[in-house]
């Protein structure tokens, strides 16, 4: 059955021309461009723009809270047809069984996920992770899982700099099976720089100012642009695009809460506020399709032409990316804001409910520290990932200072370790707030004002077996249960978004003043990126790469 769209004016990512053609579909595929009278079925898009299906080239889909049937459901409205994701969260959780349940519960969706297989499981030997992945067991992925694009992002970048066995058995398994190697090394530079990209790796995802990622930009990295719902690196970073470096930069958003695909959308947003400070809308079509599909390796997605899969997205204003219609392999899959596709959930043979094994009882879960001492702080940034070590007095611990209480409990029940430090800029008056989703190994952070509505939101989040919870009074006052390795839910993004708009009311009410204080909470567990971070077994200064003292 062959289908015409008439009448539309086709963006071409290859010429930069924009002309009024008709494009042909027979099947899932593009057959042609031109002008055509005959076919089976022809749908008027006269006036409308047609650009390629949008491809994010970096997301983590367990950060979305959503098992991937959700996750499509929520982004296809968006244009979104093609994810390059990295499943390093829920293998930190399950090991390989998280990876083989993400590719389980992705087929036979409106969007194609292609997984890359994580390098770092655990990220680091700094933290106790549910699961491993070592180097041979990446191997029988690659192996058993063809289609794997890339070997996902290497956060131990001390790892690469000292030539660590393990690590650079990983980085040669890309190398041997033709895999791009996802880097993530923020704020190296020099030859520090050097040395990681020669060593095989090619993309990086974590640049935050335009000086760094022209650095690594010039030193022949693929720069994806972060725009998430924690680091917003977007406009820091558009004067890297011109006519000359835009091939070798795309689009990515790392992490995007369901409030924020509902509300603001996905890659089609980074896409409108491109365009909306200045960058020619043909390049940044570019960046958001046939770049990142010409990095990975997919042959014939990212562009309007024949012999490519008819991943389309037809616009009614090209600027503000309205879009009117979405067809995934030759499909009409969203039209008049209705989802015309029957998503279902994949069946998987892996159960991953129940991950969530901590015990506290008995166990003091806040630091014990005595007037007159000196005391490390984790000092918050605005809108980014990366903190800040701060010195502060110990009669400074407070609402009225805003340091307060954090802790990272073991949540696996191999050890019960619980690391204890201090944190400043949430500003809560009281509570506490927990969440089994802190980047990598997701063991259960918890912040708070006091230790009795701390431990009241830990329970509360132990209890459901896994999920989001702001405590007050000593009792949870709300909660997003996360059955699904304690990261992501069965609900869906309209559900899931209005459970977490009432958590983040509870917080403000609390008077936290961050816009995503939930998923700024899950990165200040994570040792790879600079400067103070906590983890089950204590406070760690990434720039020495070594824990330190609280005192």
């Amino acid at each position: 059955m062959s289908i015409v769209l008439k009448g539309g004016f086709v963006v071409n990512v290859f010429s930069g021309e924009i002309s009024q053609k008709d494009i042909k579909i027979e099947k899932e595929m593009i057959v042609g461009i031109g002008d055509y009278k005959d076919a089976d079925s022809f749908v008027d898009i006269s006036g409308k723009y047609v650009i390629p299906g949008l491809i994010d080239g970096h997301i983590h889909i367990e950060s979305s809270m959503l098992v991937p049937a959700e996750f499509a459901k929520a982004v296809i409205p968006h244009g979104t047809t093609t994810v390059i994701a990295d499943p390093h969260e829920i293998v930190n959780v399950a090991g390989k069984d998280g990876f083989i349940y993400m590719k389980e519960a992705s087929q036979n969706l409106p969007v194609d996920f292609f997984y890359n297989v994580p390098s770092c499981v655990p990220a680091t030997e700094m933290e106790t992770s549910g699961g491993r992945l070592n180097s041979k067991d990446m191997e029988k992925l690659l192996q058993k899982y063809p289609d794997i694009p890339g070997i996902g992002e290497m956060m131990n970048y001390p790892g690469v700099l000292s030539e660590d066995k393990e690590i650079m058995e990983k980085i040669a398994l890309g190398k041997k099976y033709g895999k791009v190697i996802d880097g993530h090394c923020p704020g190296l530079s020099g030859d520090d720089l050097n040395k990681y990209i020669a060593a095989g790796i090619t993309t990086e995802h974590e640049c935050s100012t335009l000086e760094e990622a022209k650095e690594k930009l010039e030193k022949g990295m693929h720069i994806l642009i972060r725009e998430g719902s924690a680091a917003k690196n977007l406009k820091d970073l558009l004067p890297l695009i011109n006519n000359y470096t835009h091939p070798f930069i795309s689009f990515a958003s790392d992490d995007r809460h369901p409030e924020d695909l509902i509300n603001e959308g996905h890659i089609d947003n980074i896409l409108k506020i491109a365009m909306n400070h200045g960058v020619d809308p043909m390049l940044a079509i570019k960046m958001a399709t046939i770049n990142t599909a010409r990095l990975y390796g997919l042959k014939n997605r990212g562009a309007i032409a024949p012999g490519y899969i008819a991943d389309l997205v037809i616009l009614n204003d090209l600027k503000n990316v309205k879009i009117d219609m979405v067809y995934k392999n030759g499909l009409r899959v969203f039209d008049n804001e209705k989802l015309l596709y029957p998503i279902k959930h994949p069946e998987t043979s892996l159960n991953l409910r129940s991950t969530v094994k901590a015990d506290i009882k008995n166990k003091r879960i806040t630091p014990d520290i005595p007037d007159g001492k000196e005391v490390k702080v984790i000092q918050l940034e605005d809108n980014q990932i990366t903190t800040k070590k701060e010195i502060a007095k110990s009669e400074k611990i407070g609402v009225l200072s805003d340091i307060l209480y954090i802790s990272i409990i073991e949540r696996y029940g191999k050890n019960g370790n619980i690391g204890m430090g201090l944190v400043q800029g949430f500003g809560l008056k009281n509570g506490a707030l927990a969440s089994t989703v802190a980047h990598d190994s997701h063991n259960i952070i918890v912040v708070g004002t006091n230790e009795d509505d701390m431990r009241a939101a830990v329970e509360g989040v132990i209890t459901s077996g896994g999920g989001l919870a702001v405590a007050l009074d000593k009792k949870v006052i709300s909660l997003l249960p996360l059955e699904i390795g304690g990261l992501m839910t069965e609900k869906s993004a309209t559900e899931t978004a209005a459970l977490l708009k009432e958590l983040h009311e509870a917080c403000k009410n609390l008077g936290c003043t961050l816009d995503s204080p939930f998923l700024t909470l899950s990165f200040l567990a994570l040792p790879v990126i600079p400067e103070l971070k906590i983890t089950d077994k204590g406070l760690f200064d990434v720039n020495k790469f070594e824990f330190t003292e609280l005192l």
